[in-house]
C-alpha cells in the first residue's frame, strides 16, 4: 500500500509519549518566552517605597543563564521529538535502540530533560535562588519584584512558573515511560489487535509510580525546607499547625515516595521473570498488590491535601507545596 511518510496506516496509531512531547514543546516555549519577555520588560516596573519608577537594571547571572539554556534545550528537543513522531523513517530512528541496546534515542533525550529541569526547578522555585530575571516564586514587598524586601510563597510569573511545574511532570512521565519500558511499548507506533502492545506483561504502569516519586519527593523537599525556615522556629512555633501540617508533609511524601519506589521495583522483577513461580495467579497477585500501593499512596495523599491545604496549614496558598 502506497502511503505518505507523514501518514499512519490505517491500523496504526502513535504511542501517548507523542502527545507527551506536543504538550512539553508548548510548555517550554511559554517559559522561554516569558522569561525573555520579563527580562525585557522587568527594569519598567521597579519601584520604590514610595511607588516611584526608579531606573535600576537587573543583569543576567550565571542561574539566569543556565535557566535560559534549560528553556531552550527543552524547546528544541521536545519540538524535534514531536515533529520526528509525525514521520515514519524520522519516528522509527528516535525509538530504535541504540548501537543494539535498548537505549533509544527518545530515552537519551527524555532523561537528559527531566535532569535539565530537576535542575532547572531548583532555580524557579527558591525566592533565594541568585535568580535576577524571570524570577517565579516571591512575595512582592512594596515594589512587588526583586530587589523589595519579601518572603516566599507568593507566586509572581504565573506562566514561568507554571510551565516549569508543566515541563516537570511531563518529563517525568516520558522518562518513567520509557526507563522500564518493554520493546514494545517503545515503539513510536502500535499496531491495533497487537497483543504485545495492547496487552502488556502487567498491568503496573511504571510511568505513574516514577511521576508519584518524583513529585513525592518535591512535596517531602518542600515541606521539610518550610520546616526548618524562620516560620518554624523555637518551640512556640514548631508547635502550630502549619508547622505540624509541614511534619506531616514531609513524612507523607516520603512515605508516598518509598511505595512509589516499591511499585517500580515489583514492575521490574515481574518483567524479569521473577513472579513466574505463581503460574496462573501471577496476574491475579500482581493486580492485588498494584491495588495495595495505590490505595496507600491515594489515602496518604488524600490525608495530606485535607489538612495541608485547610486553613492554618502549609498549602492554602498556591505555591510549591500545594502543586506537589
Amino acid at each position: 500500500e502506497n502511503i505518505s511518510s507523514f501518514s499512519l496506516y490505517t491500523n496504526e496509531k502513535l504511542s501517548p509519549r507523542s502527545h507527551a512531547w506536543l504538550y512539553l514543546t508548548g510548555a517550554s516555549i511559554a517559559g522561554l518566552s516569558s522569561f525573555l519577555v520579563v527580562e525585557d520588560k522587568i527594569d519598567d516596573f521597579v519601584t520604590n517605597d514610595l511607588g516611584d519608577s526608579v531606573d535600576f537594571v537587573f543583569e543576567r547571572n550565571g542561574a539566569d543563564t543556565f535557566l535560559l539554556v534549560v528553556f531552550s534545550i527543552s524547546s528544541i528537543s521536545s519540538f524535534l521529538a514531536t515533529a520526528f513522531y509525525r514521520h515514519r523513517t524520522l519516528r522509527q530512528l528516535l525509538t530504535k535502540g541504540l548501537c543494539k541496546t535498548s537505549f533509544s534515542l527518545e530515552m537519551v533525550v527524555s532523561v537528559l530533560l527531566f535532569a535539565l529541569w530537576c535542575g532547572a526547578l531548583r532555580y524557579l522555585f527558591d525566592p533565594s535562588s541568585g535568580v535576577r530575571n524571570g524570577i517565579a516564586v516571591i512575595s512582592g514587598g512594596l515594589g512587588g519584584l526583586p530587589g523589595d524586601s519579601y518572603s516566599p510563597g507568593h507566586v509572581w510569573n504565573a506562566t514561568l512558573w507554571f510551565s516549569g511545574w508543566l515541563a516537570l511532570g511531563l518529563s517525568s512521565y516520558l522518562t518513567g515511560d520509557l526507563i522500564m519500558a518493554t520493546p514494545e511499548k517503545k515503539r513510536g507506533a502500535y499496531i491495533y489487535g497487537d497483543e504485545c502492545a495492547d496487552f502488556p506483561r502487567t498491568n503496573i504502569e511504571p510511568c505513574y509510580y516514577f511521576m508519584a516519586m518524583v513529585f513525592s519527593g518535591a512535596l517531602s523537599a518542600f515541606s521539610i525546607e518550610m520546616r526548618k525556615g524562620d516560620a518554624c522556629a523555637g518551640n512556640l512555633l514548631s508547635s502550630t499547625s502549619f508547622c505540624v501540617s509541614s511534619l506531616m508533609g514531609s513524612v507523607i511524601g516520603l512515605l508516598c515516595g518509598l511505595f512509589a519506589l516499591m511499585g517500580l521495583i515489583i514492575y521490574r522483577l515481574d518483567q524479569m521473570g521473577t513472579f513466574d513461580q505463581w503460574g496462573s495467579q501471577r496476574g491475579k497477585n500482581l493486580l492485588i498488590v498494584d491495588g495495595i500501593l495505590s490505595i496507600l499512596l491515594f489515602v496518604l495523599n488524600c490525608l495530606n491535601v485535607g489538612f495541608g491545604t485547610s486553613p492554618g496549614g502549609q498549602g492554602t496558598e498556591v505555591g510549591n507545596i500545594f502543586v506537589s
